[in-house]
């Protein structure tokens, strides 16, 4: 394996570790937004009634 070869596989497993993290946080996020959402919904729910 050349020295080209070498950094493009470190490189590689960089980003596959970058992205991995990536999804991490997107999912971290998504449940944060859910959360908010609910809690959203029910002030609605309480502050709204007819």
């Amino acid at each position: 394996m050349t020295v080209a070869e070498m950094k493009l596989e470190r490189d590689l497993e960089y980003f596959r570790t970058k992205s991995a993290e990536l999804d991490e946080r997107e999912n971290q996020i998504q449940q944060i937004k859910a959360v908010f959402d609910h809690r959203e919904q029910m002030l609605d729910d309480i502050y709204h009634e007819p």
